[in-house]
């Protein structure tokens, strides 16, 4: 029955490195006892043009344990004008309760490669972004779709017992910002309780 809400104090990052180095890891591996609630909301992760790593985060849930969470990538350093033309990073997030898998999702992220320019890939979009809640009941779709900006950035589906929220644009703060109206409306189901941004998150 414990509640926590995790973030981070800035921006992952995975940095250019030789061919021939190790690749770098990032990510979560969280296991939720009973009844138990846990936000992790951490801040975007930016892939360096160059970069070869994994992103992972695995949440083990046992039986009545809530989740909410985001995951969002940057695909380079778009203030400098870089873009991921080489490189190799691989995204996973996975969900399972009591042991049986309720999301899988997996993404290659390699650096000049046609998925990231072509339309049934990225569409040349440098950032995406996946929110994820777990649910006991149906929510009201279309009500929470007329919450978010009027966009083909996103969409929203239910896949068994999880809420999925996608963005694919050119901002990461925009897809921050629609993540976390999306928070602020499926929070008060898990945890009874209003939204309050972390402070940690204005400095």
């Amino acid at each position: 029955q414990s509640e926590a809400l995790i973030t981070t104090p800035a921006a992952g990052k995975l940095y250019r490195v030789l061919d021939s180095a190790e690749p770098q890891f990032q990510g979560v591996n969280a296991r939720l006892a009973e009844d138990a609630t846990l936000e992790w909301l951490p801040q975007e992760t930016i892939l360096f043009n160059g970069a070869r790593g994994e992103l992972l985060n695995r949440f083990d849930l046992a039986e009545g344990a809530k989740l909410i969470g985001w995951d969002i990538v940057c695909l380079g350093r778009r203030a400098r004008g870089e873009h991921f033309d080489k490189g190799r990073v691989s995204q996973r997030i996975e969900i399972y309760r009591a042991g049986k898998p309720l999301f899988i999702d997996r993404v290659l992220f390699e650096g000049g490669s046609a998925m990231l320019q072509s339309p049934w890939g990225m569409s040349a979009k440098p950032v995406s972004g996946t929110f994820f809640v777990t649910v006991d009941k149906k929510p009201d779709l279309d009500a929470l779709r007329a919450l978010l900006p009027e966009s083909p950035q996103w969409g929203l589906t239910l896949r068994r017992d999880i809420l999925l929220l996608r963005y694919l644009g050119d901002s990461a703060e925009a897809c921050r910002e629609g993540f976390e109206i999306m928070w602020r409306a499926m929070r008060p189901q898990l945890t009874s309780r209003e939204v309050h941004r972390p402070r940690i998150w204005n400095t």
